[in-house]
This record gives structure tokens, sequence and C-alpha cells, in this order.
């Protein structure tokens, strides 16, 4: 099951933060912090605060888990954020759930599934974790998930080193295989007719231009880029984002 963290008042009408892989609620943490008023919650993934994973890996059990979560506050309407995983699990959530999900917000992700190379990787990342070997290679990937400029940023990467570091084999193991048996679901968007933005660092390095504008296209929107930033847009740069997430809350719930 997931955990989730509320700021402010949880009440209809919460914006929810889903974090990338392989990270905790921390992630957005600074964002959050910045949008004093609004009721905020974070979410950390299946296994990432000490919980028993779903017996079976699927980022449908683990947007079930955060939906279970929210009705239990009370929450039965959200604008939904996320980044990378986050925003795989974002569209999830409006798959199976388009009552709950008034608006969306993705961030450094992509609506297509994983090549056949992608997800043997995954797979084997998976073998490795449980069997405590891939340590270096995920600490280093992570610092490789931030753009060129924020990379000159030491504390920033010794802090998502750090994350990274703590996050319990278990829990890597059963992110890669959820994200590495998802479908597609752009066609999710394109039928969705709900307001959302989609946001991508110009420095990414893991999610291309035409993806974003797929899914911007989708939306009917435009693509935010934002400068000297990488994948991880919602720690690179997170003014920015809880600007516009704080603008597309306020369109859609006043």
């Amino acid at each position: 099951m997931s955990a989730i963290h509320t700021y402010g008042e949880a009440r209809e009408g919460a914006l929810v933060l889903l974090p990338p892989f392989p990270f905790d609620s921390r992630l957005w943490e600074a964002v959050a912090s910045q949008l004093e008023g609004l009721p905020v919650v974070t979410v950390d993934p299946p296994g990432f605060s000490g919980d028993q994973v779903p017996v079976t890996p699927s980022l449908e059990a683990y947007a079930s888990s955060v939906v279970d979560k929210l009705r239990g506050e009370g929450i039965r309407r959200v604008l939904v954020a996320g980044c990378s995983m986050g925003g795989y699990t974002a569209l999830t959530m409006l798959e199976r759930y388009p009552k709950m999900v008034a608006a969306i917000g993705l961030f450094g992700t992509h609506a297509g599934p994983d090549s056949a190379a992608a997800r043997a990787g995954r797979t084997e990342a998976a073998v490795r974790a449980l069997a405590g070997s891939d340590m270096p290679a995920r600490a280093e990937g992570t610092r490789d998930l931030l753009g060129a400029s924020s990379r000159k940023d030491e504390e920033l990467v010794h802090i998502i080193r750090s994350w990274a570091s703590e996050a319990p084999a278990e829990a890597v193991a059963w992110c890669q295989r959820a994200m590495a048996g998802r479908p597609g679901r752009l066609h999710v968007l394109q039928r969705a007719n709900i307001p959302g933005i989609v946001v991508r660092g110009i420095e990414d390095p893991v999610t291309s231009p035409e993806q974003a504008t797929a899914m911007a296209e989708a939306l009917q929107t435009q693509v935010i880029e934002v400068p000297r930033c990488g994948h991880l847009v919602p720690i690179e740069a997170p003014s920015i984002v809880a600007r516009h997430l704080g603008d597309l809350y306020k369109h859609v719930f006043g």
C-alpha cells in the first residue's frame, strides 16, 4: 500500500503529488511548501514507507491504493500531478478513476509503454535490487536524471543520491516490474476532456520533446519548457512547478 502525507486541511479538491522513481514523497516537499493554503497530498509509492508491497506489481495496484487512501480522508476530486513514474501512475488514476481526476499535471514523463529492451532492462534491475547489487548504478543513475545545469549543484546531487540509496530493495524491484508492465495511455488523455499541463525540462535526458508534445496535443495545450532542468523538474525548479500547479488548481477549483 502507498502512504500519503497531507499539507493543510484535506478536503474536496486536493492536489495530489506522485514522485518519480526511485524516490518517495520528499521529492515534492520543496513544491508542497510553496503551495501554502492549498490542500496538498504527497505520496510514498508502495514499499517506500515500510509497508508491504502488493502481491502483483502493477501501476493499477499503486493507483488503487492511492485512491483508497484519498477516499479514507474524504477526498473525492483531485488535481493529480506526477513526475516520471508518478506521471505513469497519474495516467493510470485518470483511466481507472476518471470521476475523481478533475485535472492532471505531467512532469518529465510520457504516455507510451516501455520498449522491449526497456522492459528487459527493468526486469534485470529488479533482480539486481533484490540481490543487493544495484546500489552503485542506482545512485549514479539518479544523478544522470538531472539536467546538465543541475548536476553542477553538489548539494542537490548529494540529496537525490541519498534518497535513492534509502529506497528499500523490495520496493525498488516492485516499482521496476510495475513500470515494465504498463501499457500506453495516450488514448486516455485524448478522451479525457480535462484541463492539464505538460512540463518538460529542456535538458531532460530521458523524455523527448516529441513525447511531451504528444501529451500536450492530447490535452489541447502547449508544452511548458523549463530551462536549465532535466528529468526531475519538481526538485530542480520547485518555484516554477509550484506556480504552474497553483495556477492550474485555481483554474479548476477556484
